[in-house]
């Protein structure tokens, strides 16, 4: 396994006494889900997902709340019901990366490694 530094939005960050998650869907799409905490004196009770898909040195992370998150779960089979073929085989491609830009409910982070 090779690690990479990421760098992780402010949304995610500064949070305390929250629940920190991570899901491997493929060998190279994985979700880092927080699930509340406390910020600055205030209690969080929002959930936040951020999925990772790593193409050689490029690095995609698109920050979705629970219902983009839930709303990507549900529109996607219907844009390419293909895309449940082969999950565990499934290589991130540049379609996949052009997907993640264009989600309007989605922030983006590229990491490029040097």
């Amino acid at each position: 396994m090779e690690w990479k530094e990421l760098t992780i939005p402010d949304s995610f960050t500064n949070r305390y006494y929250h629940s920190l998650s991570v899901w491997n869907e493929t060998q190279n799409t994985h979700w880092i889900i927080e699930f509340g905490g406390l910020r600055s004196g205030s209690i969080l009770s929002n959930t936040i997902f951020i999925e990772t898909i790593s193409r050689h040195d490029l690095v995609v992370q698109p920050v979705l709340d629970i219902n983009g998150y839930q709303k990507r779960r549900v529109l996607d089979p219907l844009s390419d019901p293909s895309s449940d073929k082969d999950i565990l085989d499934k290589k991130p491609h540049n379609n996949d990366l052009l997907r993640l830009f264009k989600s309007c409910s989605s922030h983006h982070t590229v990491i490029v490694n040097h």
